[in-house]
């Protein structure tokens, strides 16, 4: 018996279909390619397979210098460009043998982890909005501008930042930042709990037995 037959409780014997979808689908996001076991309308088994969508990144940067290359990595995941930045200076520097003042490293996580949250929360709003919940997306969307926000008082963009340099970050953290920080958490903290109680108690996302969590704890952070 192939991997594709089973044998049901009533002992007559079914085939299941296996079909592809993606890795260039309407309903995929990039190139992902689903491996589907269906048995009639009834998804059995998933294998998805991440794909790899060649930009020319890695060519472009060939031809270029060192801190020329890094706006390139902003636009290798907008949902968190400042990560892809630090990532990249952070393989040059152990190259060459940079090390990075403290307070430069200091600046670099606290970016880091403010882009890192707004992608959770692009992420869990996307996600909502998916399950039906437009009331979660319309709650995520609004606590990652607060986040963009600051982002862009720290680096003068929101999305792509160009802030880290080789041995450091572009310019110092601004005056009164880590007040703005206190007053965005606040609001980033009350949105985000109004989209738990929305996930995790709407009946649309209640399973058999329990319910779907479905919002990471994207507010512990360092910064």
């Amino acid at each position: 018996m192939s991997s594709f037959e089973r044998l049901p409780a009533d002992g007559l014997r079914a085939e299941t279909m296996m079909i592809n979808m993606g890795p260039s689908h309407p309903a995929m996001h990039g190139t992902v390619r689903l491996i589907l076991e269906l048995d009639g309308e009834t998804v059995v088994k998933c294998s998805p397979e991440i794909g790899y969508l060649h930009r020319g990144f890695e060519k472009m940067c060939e031809a270029k210098v060192w801190n020329n290359a890094i706006p390139y990595t902003d636009r290798l995941n907008y949902a968190s460009p400042m990560l892809n930045n630090v990532g990249y200076v952070i393989a040059v520097e152990k190259l060459l043998g940079v090390e990075v003042p403290p307070r430069g490293q200091f600046a670099r996580v606290i970016a880091s982890e403010i882009s890192r949250m707004a992608d959770h929360l692009t992420a869990i709003a996307a996600g909502s909005l998916e399950l039906g919940g437009y009331t979660g997306l319309l709650w995520g969307v609004e606590a990652r501008e607060l986040l963009y926000k600051l982002t862009e008082e720290l680096t003068g963009a929101r999305l792509t930042t160009n802030y880290t340099r080789l041995g450091g970050v572009r310019h110092d953290l601004p005056d009164g930042f880590d007040r703005r920080w206190a007053e965005v958490k606040k609001d980033v903290l009350r949105l985000v709990h109004d989209i738990q109680i929305r996930l995790t108690t709407g009946k649309i996302y209640t399973i058999e037995k329990g319910t779907v969590q479905l919002v990471a704890d994207v507010t512990k952070t360092t910064a």
